[in-house]
């Protein structure tokens, strides 16, 4: 369990990041809303793959499998 924690905090400040970026772009004003909805729409998808992508590795690591350069 101790190889998870450094792919938790990474993926946690990412998706932290991601989500300031979005509140921002939702406060800022003057922008209208349909940019201000892309911006966001990105700001999620952006973090659903960071998340998609930390629970692959976490299943890796559950599996024994430390690194995928076997698989090339």
């Amino acid at each position: 369990m101790k190889k998870l924690i450094a792919p938790f905090l990474i993926m946690l400040a990412v998706v932290l990041c991601y989500g300031g970026y979005a509140l921002v772009c939702l406060l800022f004003p003057g922008l209208p809303w349909f940019i201000k909805l892309i911006a966001v729409g990105i700001m999620l998808a952006l973090s659903g793959t960071m998340i998609a992508m930390y629970l692959e590795r976490r299943d890796e690591v559950k599996s024994g499998e430390e690194d995928d350069l076997d698989q090339y």
